[in-house]
């Protein structure tokens, strides 16, 4: 006869161990740390190398649309984008998350001689990727957390901005500012 079964049970394979401990820790670190420091080497190379000579002929095709076609810094602005999301999609690739890349992007390009070009023409985007943001970080609230936790994070709240206007006030009184002045900002 067949052995008795429970009827809520089902025969699973033993669980396999999760590797843990000492060892297994430190080849992890190791190992990211490996990654992450052939990624910053990478991108240092192509900060000296490839980025200047990419954003030079870029702008020089800038240039030479804008003698004929009017205004042609949206292909500079594009390729600088471009070279952006192309490092932070590296860098999420390797696992080491998109703000490493938008970081080291940002470092790339500022190393450069055309940095402050970029900067300018990049300004206008800052608004737009800033809403972005918060508009990803929003979705992430659930409201339900909001109404579950609402009296920690008014106490939060409260204690912040008590701790902040303290500290701006005392540096204000340490700077020679009137206490009405001090309090006000």
């Amino acid at each position: 006869t067949a052995p008795h079964r429970h009827p809520f049970r089902r025969n699973h394979a033993p669980m396999q161990a999760h590797p843990t401990g000492f060892m297994f820790l430190t080849y992890k670190v190791a190992s990211e740390a490996t990654v992450f420091v052939l990624f910053a080497l990478g991108a240092y190379a192509c900060a000296k190398t490839i980025v200047p000579r990419v954003l030079g002929s870029i702008l020089r095709r800038a240039n030479t649309q804008k003698k004929s076609a009017g205004n042609a810094t949206e292909l500079y602005q594009l390729g600088t984008v471009s070279m952006c999301l192309l490092v932070s999609l590296a860098s999420e690739k390797l696992r080491l998350g998109l703000e490493v890349g938008a970081f080291t992007s940002g470092l790339m390009l500022s190393g450069t001689e055309h940095g402050e070009n970029a900067l300018h023409l990049i300004e206008p985007l800052k608004n737009l990727f800033s809403a972005l943001f918060f508009a990803c970080v929003g979705m992430l609230m659930h409201p339900s957390f909001i109404i579950r936790n609402l009296p920690a994070l008014l106490c939060s709240l409260v204690c912040l901005l008590t701790v902040k206007a303290a500290t701006v006030s005392v540096v204000c009184r340490i700077f020679n500012y009137p206490w009405r002045t001090s309090l006000l900002v």
